[in-house]
């Protein structure tokens, strides 16, 4: 499925010649967010330790349904600050999307969903109604929507996100406002926690399992002695 995806971007992405194209930013602040693996502890690797730790943004055609998604572009998991390397942030803005510069009208109406990989194949798929672009948003050269992952001090609120279940994934999970700290800094307590899903294996690999463990037990079970 993500090869497929990554496939899409890249044929999208070779008409791009010198347009001005459209991406999605991120407002955000070194200790407003983090995404983490599905333990709720374990930050999500940058992406230049672990190629597959990314973030691919785009929407859903029909809401709730993750077979529905639809990819606008491509960002990477960073470190919140250049000489920290923990991963688990996110900063970098979309690659621009190969429509030029009318390519933000794709999302024009849409709520923007973002969809997390981290390590061990875990996953996670987020949306908030604060991430929903207006129907009217402006088509301007190099125009790029804004959207809030988290929130710094000051009393500010974090958005309001929920999970799409992903099929085959333990459910992800959003957590806010929590307190996040760098580097021995004051801790903001508005920040957000972005927490991925595991992988479920499929039933014939429990059955498979089990199966394979009975047959030991009987491999080792000893003899009756013979009276």
């Amino acid at each position: 499925m993500k090869q497929g995806i990554f496939t899409t971007l890249l044929m999208l992405s070779a008409g791009l010649g010198t347009l001005r194209a459209a991406r999605v930013t991120f407002e955000t602040f070194e200790r407003s967010h983090q995404f983490v693996q599905s333990d709720g502890v374990t930050r999500v690797l940058p992406t230049s330790q672990d190629p597959n730790s990314t973030v691919i943004v785009g929407y859903l055609t029909t809401s709730g349904e993750a077979s529905t998604f639809r990819a606008f572009g491509e960002s990477s998991i960073e470190n919140p600050y250049p000489f920290l390397p923990i991963g688990g942030f996110l900063r970098r803005a979309t690659q621009d999307n190969a429509a030029g510069i009318a390519g933000i009208s794709e999302l024009a109406g849409k709520r923007i969903v973002l969809w997390v990989f981290g390590q061990n194949g875990e996953q996670g798929m987020f949306t908030s109604s604060d991430w929903t672009v207006p129907s009217d948003y402006p088509i301007v050269p190099d125009r790029h929507y804004v959207l809030r992952l988290g929130r710094g001090g000051g009393g500010a609120i974090p958005p309001l996100v929920t999970t799409i279940p992903l099929p085959g994934f333990s459910a992800a999970a959003y957590a806010a406002p929590v307190s996040l700290s760098v580097n021995g800094e004051t801790p903001n307590t508005n920040a957000s926690s972005y927490i991925l899903g595991r992988p479920i294996p499929e039933p014939s690999v429990f059955l498979l399992t089990g199966f394979a463990g009975v047959m030991l037990f009987c491999r080792r079970r000893p003899q009756a002695a013979a009276i």
